[in-house]
């Protein structure tokens, strides 16, 4: 058995606190977060460029921390940059696409 955790901390070091407490893993929730790749670009001053280097240098930095840490790194992700970068786990698409190919595929199939 594996114990996790889902969280939503929008702090540097979340990695570092979280090292020691035991869990296998842990997910870092940046799309229901206040600290999303859309608002980190924002504040890194590239409003609208979720994608933007210095975004995903940011993100995978903060997955290292985590690993240096001992923990395992994921990420829930549709830029295909991240995901490359990316060790651990990855999620490569979410509950709306996932429905939307679904829908497509059951469309096409009573045609």
């Amino acid at each position: 058995m594996q114990i996790g955790l889902w969280s939503s901390l929008a702090d540097p070091n979340v990695a570092e606190l979280l090292a020691g407490c035991g869990y296998n893993w842990m997910m870092l929730d940046l799309e229901r977060s206040t600290a999303s790749p859309a608002d980190l670009a924002a504040s890194f001053g590239h409003p609208g460029e979720p994608s933007h280097p210095e975004v995903t240098a940011a993100i995978l930095g903060g997955m290292a921390r985590l690993r240096e840490f001992g923990g395992a790194s994921g990420i829930l992700s549709l830029d295909q940059a991240v995901l490359r970068a990316a060790r651990g786990f990855i999620a490569v698409d979410v509950d709306a696409g996932l429905l939307r190919h679904a829908a497509i595929a059951q469309r096409e199939e009573w045609r």
